[in-house]
């Protein structure tokens, strides 16, 4: 039985779309290992040793995404259940709010506010309703978050 995976509608368009850019860069490298191997003595051709690593690391990626894309299961976000994948988060961090998104972990970009329920906040935010507190530990120490909505 195949492992599967929850990701946003968002998060499997992307790995969709990833998947297409792959694709069509495998058409381009296919056209390319054909000119190397007119080039003549396929024996010591750079050009084609070049060519064939990447058509090997390219497919390895597109398999990536294919086994991705077929264990893949859209959840929608309920805001009734608490903090889970697919819901945006509004929470007070010490002062400061800040907006979150939950994403699957291969979408997670904290920098961007998106994060994983993997990841520590993400763990400590999940099942949680708004007014409720959670103490994240952080590398910098623990940080007190508290949820102010969650949509």
């Amino acid at each position: 039985m195949q492992k599967t995976h929850e990701v946003t509608q968002a998060g499997l368009e992307k790995l969709k779309s990833d998947l297409q850019k792959l694709i069509d860069k495998h058409e381009e490298l296919i056209k390319i290992r054909g000119k190397a191997m007119d080039a003549g003595d396929v024996s010591e051709n750079d050009e084609l040793d070049m060519v064939e690593e990447a058509i090997i690391a390219n497919e390895a990626e597109m398999h990536e995404l294919e086994t991705l894309i077929k264990s893949a299961v859209v959840v929608e976000s309920d805001n009734e259940t608490g903090v889970s994948i697919g819901n945006t988060v509004i929470v007070d961090v010490e002062g400061k709010e800040s907006t979150l998104e939950v994403v699957s972990e291969r979408d997670a970009d904290p920098l961007e506010g998106k994060i994983s329920l993997s990841s520590p906040i993400g763990k400590a935010l999940a099942g949680k309703k708004p007014g409720d507190t959670v103490d994240v530990e952080l590398p910098k120490g623990t940080v007190k978050y508290t949820i102010k909505q969650v949509k």
